[in-house]
C-alpha cells in the first residue's frame, strides 16, 4: 500500500483517554507524519487552518461545538479535509447523519480500557486509511449512451464508501417522482440501514422504503436493500418483486450490487439502467457486464466527485459506463427515465 504523501492527522475528541489511544495507534503507523489534537469543534476548526490535515478523526459527542456542528461548518467553509468519524456505541443515528453530511467513513469506539483498544484501533485506522487513500489509475475509456435507447423500466444502484453523503446529494436532485422503481444497494453495517433510510426519506420527493421479502416494486418508489440480505428482482416486468436471501457473500459483500444487477438484467434486459457510485472494490462490475450484454445502460460517478474511485473506476475502464459528476447523477437518471419510460 502506497499513500500519496506522509499523512497529517488531527484527532478531535473531548476524552483525554481516547485522544491518547488514537494518537498512540496513529503513531505506530509509518504512513502518518504529523498528529495534532483538539478537544472540541471550535479548537479543531482553528487547528485545521494551520495543520491542513489529510484526515480528521472526529468524535460526535462533545461539549460545545459537537462533531455534527463541526462537520457542517467544515463543509460551509468549503474545507474538503477527509473526515473519519470515531463514535461511541449507541450513536448509530448520529453516525448516519454524519455520513450524510460528508464524513467518509466511521469507526465505532472500543469500550475497554485506554491501553486495551490500541491494537484494535491501529488495525481499524489502517484499514480505513487504506480505503480512503487507495491508489487510483486513470480511466481507459468511456462508453457513450446509446442514441436510440430502449425505454427505462427499472433503475438499480450500487454504492459503498462515501455512499450516504452521495445519496443524500443525488436523491433531492430528482425533484419529481420518476415513473419506475429505483433499488439501491448501499454497503454499510446492517444496524445503520434503518437509520439511513430515515435520513434519506426526509430528502426525497418519492417514497423511500427498506425493501421487504416478496414486495411488489412500485413505480415512483425508492427501495433500499436491507442489511445482510442479497436482493434479486423477480416476478414479471409488469409486477416486479423483491426476493431477499442470505446466500454467500459476493465481493465480500451482502448485499451485493452484482446480485441485484444480474437479476435486473435477466428480467428487464435493455430496459434496465444501472448506476455505480463511490466505493472500494469491484462490486457492480460483473452486474454491469450482464446489464450491458442484455442491452441495458450504465452510468458511473466520475473520479473527481468520488470519495473512493474504485467501483466506478472499474466499470468505466471496462467501457461499460459513461462518467457523470455527482452533482448531475440524479438529474441524469430523471432525464433518461422521462425520455424513454415505457407505459406500465
Amino acid at each position: 500500500m502506497t499513500f500519496p504523501d506522509k499523512l497529517r492527522v488531527l484527532v478531535v475528541d473531548d476524552s483525554a483517554m481516547f485522544r491518547r489511544a488514537i494518537t498512540r495507534a496513529l503513531g505506530e503507523m509509518p504512513e502518518v507524519h504529523k498528529i495534532d489534537t483538539a478537544v472540541d469543534g471550535e479548537e479543531a476548526l482553528l487547528k485545521i487552518k494551520g495543520l491542513q490535515p489529510d484526515v480528521v478523526t472526529l468524535d460526535l459527542e462533545m461539549p460545545g461545538m459537537d462533531g455534527l456542528a463541526t462537520l457542517r461548518e467544515l463543509r460551509q467553509q468549503g474545507l474538503r479535509t477527509r473526515v473519519l468519524v470515531v463514535s461511541a456505541y449507541g450513536g448509530e443515528k448520529r453516525v448516519v447523519e454524519a455520513l450524510c453530511l460528508g464524513a467518509e467513513d466511521f469507526i465505532l469506539k472500543p469500550v475497554s480500557k485506554p491501553d486495551g483498544p490500541r491494537p484494535t484501533l491501529k488495525a481499524l485506522l489502517e484499514g480505513k486509511f487504506r480505503k480512503l487513500f487507495r491508489p487510483q489509475s486513470p480511466a481507459l475509456g468511456v462508453a457513450p449512451i446509446s442514441t436510440a435507447p430502449a425505454p427505462v423500466a427499472l433503475v438499480v444502484m450500487g454504492v459503498s464508501t462515501g455512499g450516504p453523503n452521495a445519496l443524500a446529494e443525488i436523491l433531492p436532485q430528482m425533484t419529481r417522482p420518476v415513473a419506475v422503481p429505483i433499488v439501491i444497494v448501499q454497503h454499510i453495517s446492517a444496524d445503520f440501514i434503518p437509520l439511513l433510510a430515515e435520513r434519506l426519506r426526509s430528502k426525497c420527493s418519492m417514497p423511500l422504503h427498506e425493501a421487504e421479502a416478496n414486495q411488489v416494486l412500485q413505480p415512483g418508489n425508492i427501495y433500499l436493500v436491507p442489511g445482510n440480505y442479497h436482493m434479486e428482482v423477480t416476478g414479471t416486468q409488469d409486477s416486479p418483486r423483491a426476493h431477499l436471501s442470505q446466500g454467500p457473500t459476493e465481493n465480500g459483500c451482502r448485499p451485493a450490487a452484482d446480485v441485484l444487477f444480474r437479476s435486473a438484467a435477466r428480467l428487464f434486459g435493455p430496459e434496465c439502467l444501472a448506476v455505480v457510485m463511490t466505493g472500494m472494490g469491484k462490486d457492480g462490475l460483473a452486474g454491469c457486464r450482464a446489464i450491458v450484454a442484455a442491452g441495458g445502460r450504465c452510468i458511473a460517478q466520475d473520479r473527481e466527485s468520488c470519495v473512493v474511485w474504485g467501483m466506478p473506476r472499474l466499470v468505466t475502464e471496462a467501457g461499460l459506463a459513461c462518467e457523470v459528476p455527482l452533482a448531475q447523477i440524479g438529474h441524469r437518471i430523471m432525464e433518461m427515465v422521462e425520455q424513454g419510460c415505457r407505459p406500465r
